[in-house]
Parts: C-alpha cells; structure tokens; sequence
C-alpha cells in the first residue's frame, strides 16, 4: 500500500511540470534543430488523447511533422528539436 501511495504522490507531483511542458508548444513558434538552424514556423500541433504528437511545419515546400517528444521549449520562446536539418529533411 505504502508503494501505491509513494507512486500516486510522484505521479501528482509530476502532473504540473509536464503541463508546462505541454502548454509552451504553440503554433507560429519558431523550431531550430539540434544544429542551431532555423526549421521554420509551427504550423499546427497533432494530439492524441490531449498529450502533443507532432509538430508539423512547413520545410522544403512540405509539409514535415516532427515528433513532439524531441522537442523542448526555450526561455525565448523557441522549440528545439533534438534531430538535426539532414533529419528533419528526411521525416515525412
């Protein structure tokens, strides 16, 4: 019982740090990649269940949809992917 309870209390104490998370992920946000360039503007966000999936941009003249799990948020407003511009170019 005692494990459950330890488990629940982390679980809650995490909720608010993923919701900043989440709530920083905004359309006409700029996205770099890894290698500090600049990939363009967040045209929409694809959600499953209310948790972000993908950010799709407009790159190349296509349409590239990032998986949002290799995004962060910075101080300035800027997403960072974890993939580099030869990565990015590759996703469909």
């Amino acid at each position: 019982m005692r494990k459950v309870a330890l488990f629940a209390l982390a679980l809650i104490a995490s909720a608010p740090a993923f919701a900043q998370g989440v709530a920083s992920l905004k359309t006409g946000a700029i996205l770099v990649s890894a290698d500090g360039k600049r990939l363009g503007r967040v045209d929409t966000i694809t959600s499953k269940d209310g948790a972000p999936v993908s950010l799709n941009l407009i790159f190349d003249s296509r349409f590239v949809h990032v998986p949002a799990s290799t995004v962060t948020a910075g101080e300035d407003g800027r997403l960072t992917t974890s993939l580099s511009r030869d990565e990015v170019r590759k996703l469909k």
